[in-house]
């Protein structure tokens, strides 16, 4: 004789199935937040952190830095996400050199450029070319600057 199972005994099942998954859910959100702030937080030296709330300071806190001609910023990744960036951008042109540092495989990098009035955004390989072949004469135009952008940052981080 097989026994029916009981409502109460389906509630325990659900109970057990609910409990199992938010504790997979708590291990996996302190895996991420070791994982990504142990990475990011070497970014941070001599920056301060932006004043943005409790729970993104503790989440996803972004540093900052100027010192009049340049500005760096530490944006760490967002909620279980793995991608956040380091930036450095001149004060004065707005231009800008965008870094997303890679936990598991390479580093990205991107610049941000103001041409004729037009903000241009342009993805580049680790030489400093552009990734579309249509972007590389305006990043050979402005090649001194995102070469100085990419020394700037060397300076604050190390090799990336």
């Amino acid at each position: 004789m097989v026994k029916k199972s009981t409502p109460r005994s389906k509630k325990k099942i659900m109970l057990c199935v609910f409990i199992v998954l938010i504790a997979c859910l708590l291990i996996y959100s302190g895996i991420w937040y070791f994982v990504t702030h142990k990475k990011y937080e070497t970014y941070t030296e001599g920056l301060d952190i932006n004043e943005t709330g409790v729970l993104r300071k503790i989440l996803n806190p972004v540093y900052y830095s100027g010192d009049g001609e340049h500005e760096y910023t530490v944006a760490f990744p967002g909620y279980l996400s793995y991608v956040g960036n380091l930036g450095v951008s001149e004060a004065q042109s707005g231009m800008a050199l965008l870094i997303w540092p890679s936990i598991f495989g390479e580093s990205e990098y991107g610049v941000i450029l103001y041409d004729e009035g037009e903000e241009h955004q342009i993805v580049l390989k680790k030489e400093g070319e552009a990734e579309n072949s249509g972007e590389q004469k305006l990043v050979n135009q402005y090649a001194q600057n995102i070469e100085e952008l990419f020394e700037f940052a060397k300076k604050q981080w190390g090799d990336i």
